[in-house]
């Protein structure tokens, strides 16, 4: 990782974090002693998170760090930041929401769309997170049920809803940085879930693809809620 993407990470896991207030001026000599790299990456890094809406130059005032409402809360390296702080687990109660809006959309187009290939390997991880699941392999589980949904967004062949993937994605292995169980009931649920999904998009019935993936997110929503 280079001196700008680490700055860029301190900085932004900061400001998400609060420790880096909004408000807060961030003078380019102080944070580049800080953080002993040169002005001209502190520079590049201002602007990367000002594309991010982070922060704001402002005229005779200098770079202020913005407040949350003016982040760019769908891009997926504010979502890791912010899975750091405070409001980690009503940022996750919201992308929750989220996939439960957009994707049954997403399945119900793939159910329609989906080549063969792309089915072949939306089953493909359905048996891998079978497997995580009797090995009790978190990662593993983790990484083919996020592979699973990818998928099925990719599938949608809509180019709207691909532009959500990252977000999507982020909002998923937000999932499992929080306490929800993963293995034994809950485990065996959502097994049996994404093998109806994959079971769906294969017989390709829309209606039941878009159903079983909005019960997917409805239930994590309800286990968030306690």
């Amino acid at each position: 990782m280079s001196r700008q993407a680490r700055l860029v990470e301190a900085l932004g896991a900061g400001i998400a974090r609060g420790s880096l207030e909004p408000g807060r001026v961030l003078e380019t000599a102080a944070v580049a002693a800080e953080h002993g790299v040169s002005r001209t990456v502190v520079r590049e890094a201002f602007r990367t998170l000002e594309t991010l809406g982070l922060i704001a130059a402002r005229q005779r005032v200098g770079t202020v760090v913005q407040p949350l409402a003016s982040w760019r809360l769908l891009d997926p390296r504010v979502i890791a930041w912010r899975e750091a702080g405070a409001d980690a687990l009503a940022q996750l109660r919201e992308l929750t929401r989220l996939r439960e809006a957009v994707e049954p959309a997403a399945a119900e187009l793939a159910a329609a769309h989906a080549t063969p290939e792309q089915l072949a390997a939306i089953l493909d991880a359905v048996e891998r997170m079978r497997a995580a699941s009797s090995g009790r392999d978190v990662a593993a589980f983790a990484a083919a049920d996020a592979e699973l949904h990818a998928l099925v967004v990719t599938a949608s062949a809509s180019a709207v809803l691909a532009q959500l993937l990252g977000t999507l994605g982020a909002a998923l292995r937000s999932r499992y940085a929080h306490d929800l169980p993963v293995f034994g009931a809950e485990g065996e649920r959502s097994l049996e879930q994404h093998a109806r999904l994959a079971a769906a998009l294969a017989a390709r019935d829309g209606a039941a693809a878009a159903a079983v993936t909005r019960e997917i997110a409805r239930e994590t929503g309800e286990r968030l809620r306690g």
